[in-house]
């Protein structure tokens, strides 16, 4: 497919390439033959007596027009195929979402072919001023094109018409084609104006908050991740009330001119035709927030969000009604992380924000409401701390990381096919016999969470127990071309010292030479296109398992995991036990990647019947950016639930979701004044904590399935904790959780100091008391017990 759309590409390079030639060769010729004007004129040859020759044709072949009279029938040529395209198109599309915008490119064509017509048409009208006014080629071109511009705003040069008392038809068409210009003109401003008025007017219906529409969701910035977050949220929740707020489209580099209106007006077409399928509401800013200079705490009046404050009142009035529960949700979901967590900290500064803030965590004589700010950007220490100091002021403020989050919904029960126990050999014991071998090409924010997670999740007991209990042999090859700077600000805070499971093993390495090879990280300081990634490829194609692909482009991306595949299948590896996961980074290329993609499974699978789907896509913004992952936060939901779990046995299974015991265990941490426990001693603990209640919940799936397969059987033993595999589950979850806790940074301390980033439980199971080993049974309990009840929840 690539070669068909290559050689199409290189066809229509080589078309425009002659034509353009040819268009050169004649103005050359045209320049070359008005050269002769004066030999034509003083041997007094006359080819215009024929009156197969028309008069306007015959002033240029005299020499007079050449040279513009070519550009203008050359330019007229380009704009009547561009016509003819649009047109073609617009009769496609005239039934489909995209008609509008299409009405839009038609019109355009329209104006553009009406400009070189009235271009022609003034040209030849100069040629009736009087003689001593006559001009050269250059002006001729000039102020025919100007003059005919002028038409689109019905301004017709009197002094050329005048010249035409004796030319009506010339005068009337020049007066017909400035009609139709300025028709045009007028039909495009007023399907602006009728944008305009119908976002306020349809819209206010879409839009109102009452009893039945309590939930109100403010995204400031329109983009993808935006307008995919509000298609979820209208399929999920089609009483909620969405309003976009977006900045005045304008462009520093072309602030005057046509080009700027027709810009200008065409983006707000577009701009309101999406918002209309989408049934919000837009509003217009000039400035973003964190740019206002602001001494009052109107920050809602500066910003000229007048609309705004009326709805927040209208949320209030129903806070004050106690009649349901109304919710404010804030998005703001721009590429830049510092300017979101600015533009959060101006809108809590807003008075009337405030004050729903504080009725948010308000109970006694108010009925609660729910405010929540989200953020785009990466979940690292920086943005860690802005979630912690607003949790530590009252703000329910949430760091939407898409990298993080596009790692984690690999975690859920639904992808389970794509955990790393399915390509391990498991044992009737739960122990693992073979090595788990992995490849992340790209260490960005994905390619890093990807390394935690295979890491931590393919934590296994090693069935060979002659030295004690082990991990079963993991490795995992790192490929960046920037590892040189990146490898060791990760090293500093992530995977120190020495494994505790296995002392003759390092947990990471960062050689260009890659000597050691007892690490189970190594990291390569090239690129995927670097012939060194090739060479490494070759030599652990045969016993590689896992490939995760984040090289931060789609189309590189999916070339990327095809050769993989390719190798794979030259190699003859077994590909039932063989994965690609391929990050999407934009939903306009999902269809395409996803076609691809199914292609090769099919060729993967007629030569192996049991690898249904060796490539996987994941991570796409349509998943990440969805109501079930960011507004309802199932990711947390689930946190939640295995944690009060844990703390009331299986009786909270049987209640009501409650997420007060987790909250005040984070007011807690904030709040508690313990001299004994500084408070970021308390954070960092609670951090820790809730990072395991995270991955507890979503690691229940992976020892489920491991039983399955253990036991061979679609159902669990009844007796299965007087089985081995009851024994090995609760070694593995002890496994799981020293990886986890050396991805965070930890290592061994004889006591557990969270600011240190010490533990004394982060050694091998063989070591632990009986004490410390009745924790990884519980753990294992509660998923069981959690895994059985949700199959019928």
């Amino acid at each position: 497919m690539y070669e068909r759309m290559r050689n199409k590409a290189q066809v229509r390079a080589v078309v425009k390439a002659l034509l353009f030639i040819v268009a050169v060769m004649a103005c050359f010729r045209a320049v070359e033959f008005s050269s002769q004007d004066a030999i034509l004129f003083d041997s007094g040859i006359d080819i215009g007596e024929s009156w197969l020759v028309p008069y306007s044709l015959r002033i240029w072949l005299a020499g007079r027009l050449t040279l513009a009279g070519g550009v203008v029938l050359l330019t007229l040529l380009f704009a009547l195929i561009i016509f003819m395209q649009c047109f073609v198109k617009w009769i496609r599309t005239a039934h489909y979402s995209e008609s509008s915008a299409q009405n839009v490119k038609l019109l355009g064509s329209i104006m553009f072919l009406l400009w070189t017509i009235g271009w022609g048409l003034f040209l030849q009208a100069f040629l009736y001023y009087p003689e001593e006014y006559q001009f050269v080629n250059s002006e001729l071109l000039m102020r025919s094109a100007t003059s005919s511009l002028d038409c689109f705003m019905l301004d017709i040069d009197s002094d050329i018409v005048d010249q035409l008392e004796h030319h009506p038809h010339l005068k009337g068409a020049i007066s017909f084609v400035s009609l139709l210009a300025f028709s045009c003109t007028v039909i495009l401003l007023v399907s602006l104006v009728y944008a305009r008025l119908n976002s306020y007017i349809q819209f206010r219906f879409w839009t109102r908050i009452d009893k039945r529409h309590p939930r109100l969701y403010l995204l400031f910035g329109m983009n993808e991740a935006s307008t995919e977050l509000v298609r979820s949220i209208r399929a999920n929740d089609p009483l909620g009330v969405c309003v976009f707020v977006e900045q005045a489209h304008t462009d520093d580099d072309d602030d005057e001119g046509w080009s700027h209106i027709i810009g200008m007006m065409t983006h707000r077409t577009d701009t309101f035709q999406t918002v209309r399928e989408l049934k919000a509401r837009l509003e217009i800013i000039n400035t973003p927030l964190h740019q206002l200079d602001i001494q009052h705490d109107d920050v809602l009046g500066e910003a000229n969000l007048e609309n705004i404050k009326r709805k927040l009142r209208r949320l209030r009035h129903l806070c004050d009604d106690g009649e349901c529960v109304p919710e404010l949700h804030m998005f703001f979901l721009s590429e830049q992380s510092e300017d979101n967590i600015r533009d959060v900290e101006m809108l809590c500064g807003d008075r009337l924000v405030k004050e729903l803030v504080a009725r948010s965590s308000q109970g006694g004589g108010h009925k609660r409401m729910k405010v929540v700010f989200y953020a785009h950007g990466r979940l690292d220490s920086v943005n860690s701390v802005a979630e912690d100091m607003a949790m530590s002021r009252g703000v329910d403020l949430r760091v939407i990381d898409s990298a993080h989050l596009s790692i984690e919904l690999l975690k859920t029960k639904a992808m389970q096919h794509v955990q790393p126990y399915n390509f391990v050999t498991v044992e009737s014991d739960a122990t693992v016999s073979s090595p788990f071998n992995s490849l992340v090409i790209g260490f960005n924010p994905v390619g890093q969470d990807a390394l935690r997670f295979l890491y931590e999740y393919s934590a296994f007991v090693a069935t060979d127990r002659s030295a004690g209990v082990r991990r079963s042999p993991f490795c995992c090859h790192v490929v960046d071309a920037d590892m040189a700077t990146l490898a060791p600000s990760y090293l500093s805070s992530h995977l120190r010292g020495s494994a505790c499971d296995n002392p003759d093993y390092q947990l990471a390495n960062f050689d260009d030479d890659d000597k050691d090879v007892t690490s189970l990280v190594h990291f390569h300081n090239f690129g995927y296109g670097d012939s060194r990634f090739f060479a490494l490829l070759d030599q652990i194609m045969p016993s590689l398992n896992y490939v995760v692909v984040a090289v931060g482009d789609d189309v590189q991306g999916a070339t990327l995991a095809v050769k993989i595949l390719r190798l794979a299948l030259r190699e003859d590896i077994d590909l039932s036990r063989f994965k690609i996961l391929l990050r999407s980074y934009s939903s306009d290329n999902l269809s395409r990647m996803n076609r691809i993609v199914e292609f090769y499974n099919r060729c993967a699978s007629s030569v192996c019947p049991s690898a249904t789907e060796v490539i996987t896509v994941f991570g796409s913004p349509e998943q990440v950016f969805s109501y079930e992952t960011v507004v309802a936060d199932r990711i947390q939901s689930e946190a939640v639930l295995y944690y009060n779990c844990y703390e009331r046995g299986e009786q909270a299974l049987s209640e009501p979701f409650d997420d007060s015991q987790w909250l005040q265990r984070r007011h807690d941490a904030f709040s508690c004044d313990d001299s004994n426990s500084p408070l970021y001693a308390r954070i960092m603990a609670l951090r820790r904590k809730e990072i395991q209640d995270f991955e507890n919940a979503f690691h229940r799936h992976v020892k489920t399935g491991m039983a399955l397969l253990a036991s061979k059987s679609d159902h669990l033993p009844g007796n299965i904790k007087a089985t081995p595999i009851y024994t090995t589950l609760s070694q593995m979850e002890h496994l799981r959780w020293n990886a986890s806790l050396q991805m965070l940074g930890y290592v061994y301390g004889p006591q557990r100091r969270d600011d240190l980033l010490q533990h004394p439980c982060l050694v091998s199971c063989d070591k632990l008391s009986e004490d410390d080993k009745a924790y990884d049974d519980k753990v294992v309990d509660v998923s069981f017990y959690l895994n059985h009840s949700s199959g019928t929840r």
